[in-house]
């Protein structure tokens, strides 16, 4: 089974007994690494591996000794080492504990060192670590992908809520309309009307008694005296 680690400066593929590196991006290239040309290495290669997780603050760094190579001073300018980023820490460790096996039954395979049934046990642990390897990258991926799921549906939540939610009364300005500047003199003049009134047609007191003017008229013309403009008395009738 093929599997696959990518980095920040390198992607990591294994592929049954070949390990296979390739530098790639600009990150890549600011740390003076060659791009784009995998790097075949097989995995009795393998001498070494080093691991220093990712921080908030700093990149993560995998490199691995070729060769018979101990790692002494680790470097991002590593021609057999990538960067990787914080949330890859957990790929990468398993990553790394996997390499640490194979450096193991490398060293096993070395004349002088064990014997075969050693040997054989080492390589048995070899494939039981690659395949608990491969079960933990799949449920550390299912993990990830619910974690997506259910952000998703928190934000479709919010969305739904937030449209239920009944928005704020627009405030009303208490404040009165500007009225404008005050009419002029010539305005009001030419706004005003003169009601006509008729003076007999209002109540009159006679007497210190209150008379309808309309009965008084009615009585002048019981009478048949006229109401002239020079006046009439109650002595005329």
């Amino acid at each position: 089974m093929i599997r696959e680690f990518r980095g920040y400066t390198g992607t990591i593929v294994i592929d049954g007994e070949i390990l296979y590196l390739t530098h790639h991006g600009m990150a890549g290239v600011v740390a003076g690494l060659a791009t784009g040309n995998p790097r075949r290495i097989p995995l009795a290669q393998i001498t070494d591996a080093h691991l220093k997780p990712a921080t908030t603050f700093s990149t993560g760094l995998l490199v691995l000794g070729i060769d018979g190579r101990r790692i002494v001073n680790p470097s991002i300018n590593d021609l057999n080492g990538i960067g990787f980023r914080r949330k890859d820490n957990a790929h990468f460790r398993i990553l790394f504990n996997w390499l640490i096996h194979v450096v193991q039954i490398n060293q096993a395979n070395q004349p002088g060192t064990v014997g075969a049934v050693a040997q054989n046990r080492l390589r048995e642990r070899h494939d039981q670590e690659l395949r608990e390897l491969e079960e933990r990258i799949r449920l550390l991926e299912a993990e990830r992908n619910r974690l997506q799921q259910e952000l998703v549906r928190s934000k479709e939540i919010d969305t739904v809520a937030s449209a239920d939610r009944p928005r704020p009364p627009v405030p009303v300005s208490l404040a009165e309309p500007n009225p404008g500047p005050p009419p002029t003199l010539s305005e009001l003049a030419a706004s005003a009307r003169l009601a006509r009134v008729d003076p007999l047609e209002e109540q009159i007191e006679v007497a210190g008694e209150t008379y309808h003017v309309r009965d008084i008229k009615r009585v002048f013309a019981d009478t048949g005296t006229a109401i002239t403009a020079r006046g009439a008395t109650l002595d005329d009738l």
